[in-house]
């Protein structure tokens, strides 16, 4: 079966509560591939990428 833009987004939003950060952004950065309106998913990349930043 095909994951869609929502299950990745969904899997991102798992590694992210893992603290798998960069496993998460792989999977928002394939959302973002799938769809690239899909707000929630850059939303969720960004807060990603300052948490990984320290911030």
């Amino acid at each position: 079966m095909t994951k869609t833009a929502e299950d990745f987004n969904k899997s991102g939003n798992a590694w992210l509560d893992k603290g798998d950060f960069d496993k998460a952004i792989e999977d928002f950065d394939k959302v973002i591939e799938l769809n690239p309106k899909y707000k929630e998913a850059s939303d969720n990349r960004d807060r990603v990428l300052k948490k990984k930043e320290g911030g």
